[in-house]
């Protein structure tokens, strides 16, 4: 009988106790995607990118599941990047559609491809960005990590000077170095 009450008990607590989770993992890849957003204000893309023609935009890419939700699209109908109008592209596949990216974000779930991802975008000039352990150490540019209650960023300062991206000394200040 007591068995039976500490098992509803337990089970109420966490209905209860799933909106506020899903609220909180919500606000984190809202902030994340801000933090996106602000990066770009401390990179610079090299002259040679498709970035500097006129008559494109600037796109943020998602490979794998995507965590902001739809809070990237909202984002990008408010914001200008570089001076350009943002567009939002859920890649599915990379070789084909990884040229219009600027930035992209490699969702958790493409950890054991990892390192065919990386390949294809080791020389060219996108921001690659994701938010699992372990990512910057393997070549991904800026890895997002909670530390307390903060969202931090590390740097892999390797890949970056590799990537033909040119990182602000402001940003790389406030950056975990890798």
């Amino acid at each position: 009988m007591i068995k039976q009450l500490i098992k509803r008990l337990g089970v109420i607590i966490l209905f209860l106790a799933a909106p506020h989770l899903s609220f909180a993992q919500d606000f984190e890849y809202r902030v994340k995607a801000e933090f996106l957003e602000r990066f770009t204000r401390f990179i610079e893309w090299p002259d040679d990118s498709p970035l500097k023609d006129p008559e494109k935009t600037f796109c943020i890419c998602v490979t794998g599941k995507n965590p902001f939700g739809g809070y990237l699209q909202e984002m990008a109908q408010q914001v200008k990047i570089k001076g350009k109008p943002v567009e939002i592209h859920q890649i599915e596949q990379l070789t084909a559609e990884l040229p219009k990216c600027q930035i992209l974000f490699i969702a958790r779930s493409e950890k054991d491809k990892l390192a065919d991802i990386l390949k294809l975008t080791e020389d060219k000039p996108i921001l690659t960005v994701g938010d699992t352990d372990g990512f910057a150490e393997d070549g991904v540019l800026m890895n997002f990590f909670t530390s307390g209650s903060y969202i931090r960023f590390e740097v892999n300062i390797d890949r970056a000077e590799k990537s033909k991206l040119k990182f602000s000394s402001r940003l790389l200040k406030l950056a975990k170095l890798i």
